[in-house]
């Protein structure tokens, strides 16, 4: 849910690095092709404007593209949601036979 009464902020755009820029373009594309992303038509009003923040992945060609969310997150009210402990897991697993391995890799998104 939205807080209605928290105003709306327009960040100031920060610059992508040059050396990155090829490789953010990318990623955008690639984000827009798996339907994670969408584009925002250019004649449309935002209300809410949040800067990409870009940093290479160590031991990697790729990168970290994130969004900065610190002023949006004022507005955001999250439900409470109580994490299990350790102990709720393993109480949970008692008596599985089968288990998985899941590919984490983008799991974000």
């Amino acid at each position: 849910m939205i807080d209605d009464s928290v105003t709306p902020v327009v960040q100031k755009q920060r610059r992508i690095p040059v050396n990155l820029s090829d490789r953010a373009e990318s990623k955008i594309q690639d984000l827009l092709d798996q339907d994670i992303i969408e584009r925002v038509p250019d004649n449309q009003p935002r209300s809410w404007v949040s800067p990409p923040v870009i940093a290479p992945k160590p031991d990697s060609n790729d990168i970290r593209f994130c969004i900065d969310m610190r002023m949006a997150n004022k507005a955001i009210q999250r439900p409470y949601t109580q994490i299990a402990t350790m102990a709720d897991v393993v109480n949970k697993f008692q008596g599985a036979e089968r288990f998985t391995k899941l590919d984490l890799k983008e799991a974000y998104h």
